[in-house]
């Protein structure tokens, strides 16, 4: 790894997720942590914050180069929101529902988004 910017355990605590500059290594908590099960990647720049959805199948992550990206885990299709906050750094995101991501910038924006697959 090479920088660390953020972790998150699935909500079923069976994956842990780990933000590694603009990489996302997902690891099995049953099979340890030597090798990531899977990982995904795309953001141009530094992950910000990651988190999973409340029935643990899909992961989103939020980036410095402002887009949102999140991953359904089974099948590992993405969906991505480029420049989500256009004037604004992407600090945290949190899920609301299994569909329902709420972002918040460095400017105090706040926003939601609807996640369909």
């Amino acid at each position: 790894m090479n920088e660390v910017s953020a972790i998150a355990v699935s909500p079923d605590e069976t994956l842990v997720a780990i933000a590694d500059v603009n990489q996302l290594p997902i690891y099995e908590v049953t099979t340890g942590f030597n090798e990531p099960a899977k990982q995904f990647s795309g953001h141009s720049n530094k992950v910000a914050a990651i988190a999973w959805s409340p029935d643990s199948q899909r992961l989103c992550s939020v980036s410095v180069d402002c887009s949102i990206m999140v991953w359904d885990y089974a099948t590992g299709e993405k969906r991505t929101v480029q420049r989500a906050h256009p004037k604004s750094v992407i600090n945290d995101v949190a899920w609301l529902d299994n569909h329902t991501v709420v972002t918040v910038a460095q400017d105090c924006s706040v926003r939601q988004w609807t996640v369909s697959f």
